[in-house]
This record gives structure tokens, sequence and C-alpha cells, in this order.
């Protein structure tokens, strides 16, 4: 996974991915028991959270990512109607940008 050191930790940290299913069915019955049985299959007991506005939907894995992200990402991305996945990663306030006082208001205003 690209990204810096931050980044990896975050998706390290997390035991939730998104995932796009291929069939606007599937994306539509995202909590269907017959999908979370598919991923089940790949990576053990798993849990419907939310639907994404994107069309994807985030699950919790029953463990963290860990340092095994890569290949439990991969086993995802085989199981059938799966079109991606990728982590959910755990985003705190220190991983945020810092913003110039003066500047989180917005652009200075004409005069």
């Amino acid at each position: 996974m690209a990204g810096g050191a931050g980044v990896r930790a975050a998706i390290v940290a997390t035991d939730q991915v998104i995932v796009h299913w291929a069939s606007p069915t599937d994306a539509a019955h995202s909590a269907d028991p017959s999908l979370l049985a598919r991923l089940e299959a790949a990576v053990g007991k798993i849990r419907f959270v939310r639907s994404l506005s994107t069309g994807g939907a985030v699950y919790r894995l029953p463990t963290r990512l860990g340092p095994d992200a890569d290949p439990i990402i991969a086993v995802l991305k085989r199981v059938r109607g799966v079109a991606s996945v990728a982590p959910d990663p755990i985003v705190t306030l220190s991983d945020l940008p810092t913003i110039p006082m003066g500047l989180a208001s917005g652009p200075p205003r004409p005069g």
C-alpha cells in the first residue's frame, strides 16, 4: 500500500474495510446475509457497518488489519462479486494538516 508512515499506521490500526461490489444489485443490498457469507468465507466473522454514498459499504473485520493488511485486502478482492476493497483508515486530529492561523476561516476578504 502506498502512503507515508502515518497513513500506514492508520491502515494497520483499523479493523474496517470499504468494499465496492461489482453488481449494482449487490451494492444496494450490502447487508444481505449471502454477501456477508461470501466475505466471511474469506476472512472469518465480518459485520456490516454502513453503506456509503459512493456505492461502497463498510464492513468490520474480526481483528485489526495489522501488518498483514496487504494479504487480507488481496483475499477480499478475490471474493466473487467484489469490484474493489480498501482499508477504512482511522483518522485522528493529529493526522490532519496544520492550517496556518487566519486561513482557517477562509481567504482574506476584500476591503
